[in-house]
């Protein structure tokens, strides 16, 4: 017969365990574990354990979850426990030893399936992402322990620690991202490329698709379509122009020997805000430019790369080792000589690397009717059945390609319940895809009430930009079934 102590104790601790008095429940979880362990059984263990890890104490939940499951070793929700708790205590931490790392993800992997809504297997996998970059083959073969079409395609929206908000990719288009950059470092450019168009083809933020198109150009130029490269970069830099996108298109119009716009990319891509520690192959690239017409600036390109690397303490290739015989100038004089250069080449007004793709497009390109500059002014038509999307009438419909357009209710900078048809509104342009016609088209965002009788419309400016293969991963972790 059982003790009378441990069933009460047992039923105190899981009343108020599922009262939420976690405190309250872990103390008496502590006791029962402690004074009548030889007649616990898993789901005495489980409670102790979740109490723990409610608690944050996670390696001390550990070492009960592996006690009590040599009581019942297929308990689901000790399995399930189990693979949370090594997952907190050996996969997401930043300093773990690799080989403690590769254990827990083994283990995690026996213990646990993407079918369990509460598996800790997808944030594993996708850590392990992190944790194996620049080892394509490795990435490739975790990956494939998830299915991408069970995957969920919708993201997440987060305010940061400044107060913007941003949208965050889903898990669908993480793996996607995964996928295609280590098909990329294989050498695997025409599954890249697949991958990549395939993925352009649904639906996504412009701030998420730019990073695919990247892909893409690179994958093409690597096969040695370049043009078609040369195309998509073009349509990036559109709406996007960090300082990489300009140097490597300048790169490549190198290749197709159109080396004064290249030189005027460059120049551009210099210019730019960013870390010049990291623009070191952008610096050499404007020393190749400008041999020929500035071997003076073109030298002091080099000899700028060469102190960088001797502020970062990295080595010297061959081709600077020349420059150390010769008196260099301290860093910030050879950036003042350039920076003085790049502006007197730079042709403000000429170098439009911007321009609309002339109207014969490739196959690869998926850019819609060039957007209007600035913020536009409509109407709301209709929304969908489904409340999460509608259209709109611009007031002037030439601005928007002489079309009514597509948005989504998540676009709408103000309160849902003020979204209803026939309220006006300003917003902005971006390129989308039509999914039902299966081509590119423009789409409102940025969507801001216009009061009645007001010239301004309510709401603030926001760029919320991701790249999917390049910037830190969120996660957010799932809670645990309970008995």
């Amino acid at each position: 017969m059982e003790d009378t102590s441990l069933f009460q104790l047992r039923q105190a601790a899981g009343q108020a365990r599922k009262a939420g008095q976690l405190a309250e429940a872990l103390q008496l979880y502590q006791q029962l574990w402690q004074e009548h362990i030889a007649d616990g059984n898993a789901w005495d263990g489980w409670g102790y354990a979740w109490c723990l890890y409610k608690h944050r104490r996670y390696a001390e939940a550990l070492a009960i979850v592996e006690q009590a499951r040599d009581l019942d070793a297929g308990h689901l929700a000790l399995r399930s426990l189990h693979a949370w708790c090594l997952y907190q205590t050996r996969i997401k931490p930043e300093k773990i030893r690799p080989e403690q790392f590769e254990a827990a993800l083994k283990q995690i992997l026996n213990l646990s399936s993407q079918a369990d809504s509460y598996s800790p297997l997808i944030p594993t996998i996708f850590k392990a992402m992190e944790v194996y970059q620049g080892q394509p083959e490795t990435q490739l073969h975790y990956l494939g322990y998830l299915d991408p079409e069970q995957l969920s395609h919708t993201g997440e929206r987060i305010t940061d620690a400044r107060g913007k908000t941003r949208d965050l990719p889903s898990d669908w288009l993480r793996y996607q991202a995964k996928w295609s950059e280590a098909l990329y470092q294989l050498g695997e450019y025409a599954g890249c490329a697949a991958q990549c168009e395939e993925v352009l083809a649904t639906n996504m933020a412009q701030g998420q698709r730019v990073w695919f198109q990247r892909r893409l150009a690179r994958a093409l130029q690597a096969q040695g379509q370049r043009t078609e490269a040369m195309h998509l970069y073009r349509q990036i830099l559109q709406g996007k122009q960090d300082w990489f996108l300009k140097k490597e298109l300048a790169e490549l119009l190198l290749g197709l020997n159109q080396t004064e716009e290249a030189l005027q990319l460059a120049l551009a891509a210099a210019l730019d805000r960013g870390d010049d520690s990291k623009k070191l192959n952008l610096y050499l690239l404007l020393a190749e430019l400008l041999a020929d017409s500035q071997p003076e600036l073109a030298r002091t390109h080099r000899q700028y790369v060469l102190r960088l690397r001797q502020a970062n303490e990295w080595s010297i290739p061959e081709a600077l080792q020349s420059l150390l015989a010769s008196d260099l100038p301290e860093a910030p004089a050879l950036r003042r000589t350039l920076t003085a250069g790049w502006q007197s080449l730079l042709k403000t007004g000429q170098n439009d690397y911007r321009a609309p793709v002339p109207e014969k497009r490739s196959k690869h390109q998926t850019s819609a009717p060039q957007a209007a500059p600035g913020r536009l002014r409509g109407q709301i038509l209709k929304l969908l059945p489904h409340g999460k999307a509608g259209f709109l009438r611009p007031d002037d419909t030439a601005q928007a390609g002489n079309q009514s357009l597509y948005f989504e209710l998540r676009a709408f900078e103000g309160s849902a319940e003020d979204m209803k048809p026939g309220i006006h509104v300003s917003f902005t342009v971006r390129e989308g895809f039509d999914h039902k016609k299966q081509r590119a088209a423009l789409q409102a965002v940025q969507l801001r009430l216009i009061e009645p009788g007001s010239n301004r419309a309510s709401g603030t400016d926001q760029q919320t930009d991701k790249d999917p293969g390049h910037q830190a991963q969120h996660q957010q972790d799932h809670g645990h079934q309970e008995e």
